[in-house]
């Protein structure tokens, strides 16, 4: 089946082929995989510009791997969370963080990870980038005035196939961190985080494009696609989460639903989660979603 539609006034072709896939309130159904071409985000690619401003295409992806603390509230889909824990922890500005693995191997000199990039806001909402060396189990510290931790990857490796040798965080604390210490973390045998969410950053706006999700291990997932936006006018609504997408999946199924260049604005956050019908352990919930940053 093919979809032609507009994407920030451009048209697009999507070849749908597999998945079910939602648009405007009409459910499709398909094959496997959707593959679709988008002539902004190419746009985008090609030349870093939207319209003249700086642009570039982003996804955020994140994961649910170590269970669900309830069966009736919402649960956000961060690797790091786990039965104790449904929602992220939120950072500090006066806070000092740091960076530790759990493998003795993650170090500047091993054969897992060597080096760590983490992409953040600072306390004005301005996004940074800062590459930090690892040292194993030893803490090493990031410093303070942080806003937000949008995500954190492995930069250089060492000889462990590209992926860390141990549970890398960034906590708040200097020994091993307990879920409520924590604030990001590339799994073991990854190379990057895995937390689906996302603050704007204060001289940009994102205009979402698509969402999708897998259920895997039992359970049904009633998941959600939550901003803090108002619905009639896209203006921050800050503290309060609303639904940008409400998407209901059986054990094993899977979903893609494109969306119509929501807009979220500068300063707003934009996270995915989902009630799980069981709180144990693996029942795992994959998550991303997908969007165009323009600088305003």
């Amino acid at each position: 089946m093919i979809r032609i539609s507009l994407l920030l006034g451009i048209p697009v072709v999507s070849l749908l082929l597999g998945q079910t896939v939602v648009s405007r309130g009409t459910v499709r159904q398909g094959g496997t995989v959707p593959w679709i071409t988008e002539a902004a985000p190419m746009t985008i690619a090609r030349t870093g510009l939207y319209n003249g401003k700086t642009a570039s295409a982003v996804n955020i992806a994140g994961k649910r791997i170590s269970g669900w603390n309830s069966t009736n509230i919402l649960g956000d889909c961060s690797a790091y969370l786990d039965t104790t824990q449904d929602a992220n922890n939120s950072v500090d500005g006066g806070t000092t963080y740091y960076i530790r693995s759990s493998s003795v191997n993650d170090t500047a000199a091993g054969t897992g990870a060597q080096t760590v990039r983490v992409v953040s806001l600072n306390t004005a909402g301005v996004q940074q980038v800062a590459t930090w060396s690892m040292d194993g189990t030893t803490a090493v510290s990031l410093g303070s005035g942080y806003r937000y931790f949008e995500w954190a990857e492995v930069a250089t490796i060492g000889t462990a196939n590209g992926f860390s040798l141990g549970n890398i965080t960034i906590s708040n604390v200097t020994g091993a961190p307990l879920v409520n210490e924590i604030f990001e973390l590339i799994p073991v045998a990854s190379n990057h985080s895995l937390s689906a969410r996302y603050m704007v950053p204060s001289d940009s706006t994102a205009y979402l494009t698509s969402w999708q999700g897998s259920a895997t291990g039992g359970a049904t997932q009633d998941t959600r696609l939550i901003a803090t936006v108002f619905a009639d006018n896209r203006a921050i609504s800050p503290g309060v989460f609303h639904y940008q997408g409400i998407m209901f999946i059986q054990n094993a199924t899977n979903f893609y639903i494109p969306l119509d260049r929501l807009t979220i604005p500068a300063n707003a956050e934009i996270k995915f989660a989902s009630i799980s019908s069981a709180a144990g352990a693996a029942n795992d919930l994959n998550c991303e979603f997908d969007m165009l940053l323009v600088k305003n």
